[in-house]
């Protein structure tokens, strides 16, 4: 969720930018590939995996997150106010 435009004039749109990026080292990427389509096979019936399919189920999104940790990769944020 969020809003990528910065007029934060507007009624309802963050005071907060998030940039983030998840880096892959390019011999792990297969294995990762694998991760993915495993995942989005068992929790996503095959589709793409978004948060918005998960809703505000906290208990299945933990189950994602805690299959996606076995993997071999980085997550990079920054948060701006």
């Amino acid at each position: 969720s969020g809003n990528s435009g910065l007029d934060y004039t507007k009624q309802g749109v963050s005071s907060h930018f998030i940039l983030a990026g998840v880096l892959i080292k390019e011999a792990k990427l297969e294995t990762m590939e694998t991760l993915s389509r495993k995942i989005s096979i068992t929790h996503f019936q095959g589709s793409e995996i978004k948060s918005s399919k998960v809703g505000d189920n906290d208990t299945r999104r933990l189950k994602i997150l805690e299959e996606m940790l076995v993997g071999d990769f980085f997550i990079y944020a920054m948060v701006f106010d």
